[in-house]
């Protein structure tokens, strides 16, 4: 498993772990980890597969507002939700799927 970096985590950012799996007709096409900064835009995109931008920040009651946009197949689907940490929620466009949670991201001081 590998890690894709939105930008440096700084000690005191608050910032989360992105854990997603990308289906297309039922096959697992990516399952990204992506760490990111909160109220940071993140992307990852594998060419000819599907994109996946994002802006995950924190809310004061705990949850995590999602803004995303999710292409795959030509097609695009950009929800915006809030989603309780630890939570998992997903999305569909087409024959596509993407499931995903958000944990918070705690570094070790290391």
């Amino acid at each position: 498993m590998f890690y894709i970096m939105s930008a440096p985590l700084l000690a005191g950012d608050k910032s989360f772990l992105i854990e997603s799996e990308i289906m297309v007709d039922q096959k697992i096409i990516g399952s990204p980890v992506i760490a990111v900064i909160s109220g940071k835009e993140a992307n990852i995109a594998v060419q000819g597969a599907y994109k996946l931008s994002l802006v995950a920040t924190y809310q004061e009651r705990g949850g995590v507002l999602l803004d995303a946009e999710f292409m795959v197949d030509g097609e695009t689907v950009s929800p915006s939700m809030l989603v309780k940490l630890g939570q998992s929620f997903g999305m569909r466009v087409g024959d596509a799927s993407i499931s995903m949670v958000i944990r918070e991201y705690v570094q070790d001081g290391t």
